[in-house]
């Protein structure tokens, strides 16, 4: 709850973001192929299968065994019968207490009372959240900005929507 206070307030949590390098990612979504950082992927997809460039595949039956390895979560489910309150306490209970949970996908994939549990428990040290249960679908705009960001990052470009810690936004 303290966070949650800190972002009330305008503030900032004292926990800064570190280096990718040598973490590993969790890329939940269903895809072909992604081109990232010098990071350990791990894909989930709708077939278990090998995938350039994660380094280990599974699919959403598998989810839960990898979640306990990961530091960072990137959720870009859509909205299925399958994926529907998929990421509920269990799985965040499997998540490492550093583990950062970002959600760009469907808002209907997240249990919101769940989530704020771990928060308040301690059981992820971050969320990074873009959407809601009652968002509309704006998926495709954030997989843009996400994508483009990657680009620019691989280019040493100026990355869109930056924060600036010094100025608190």
């Amino acid at each position: 709850m303290e966070r949650i206070d800190h972002q009330k307030e305008g503030k900032w949590y004292g926990r800064q973001p570190g280096t990718l390098k040598g973490r590993q990612i969790m890329v939940v979504v269903l895809l072909k192929c992604w081109c990232l950082l010098g990071v350990n992927l791990i894909g989930i997809t709708n077939t278990s299968r090998s995938i350039s460039p994660f380094h280990q595949c599974g699919t959403l039956e598998d989810l839960s065994r990898f979640l306990e390895t990961v530091h960072y979560v990137v959720n870009l489910l859509p909205n299925t019968p399958q994926t529907q309150n998929i990421w509920n306490a269990t799985l965040f209970a499997r998540m490492k207490p550093t583990a950062i949970f970002i959600d760009a996908g469907r808002g209907s994939a997240v249990v919101d009372a769940d989530l704020v549990t771990s928060l308040e428990e301690k059981q992820l040290a971050g969320l990074l959240l873009t959407s809601h249960s009652a968002a509309p679908s704006l998926a495709y705009a954030i997989v843009e900005l996400f994508c483009d960001n990657l680009n620019r990052f691989c280019n040493n470009l100026t990355m869109r929507g930056r924060v600036d810690f010094n100025r608190g936004y």
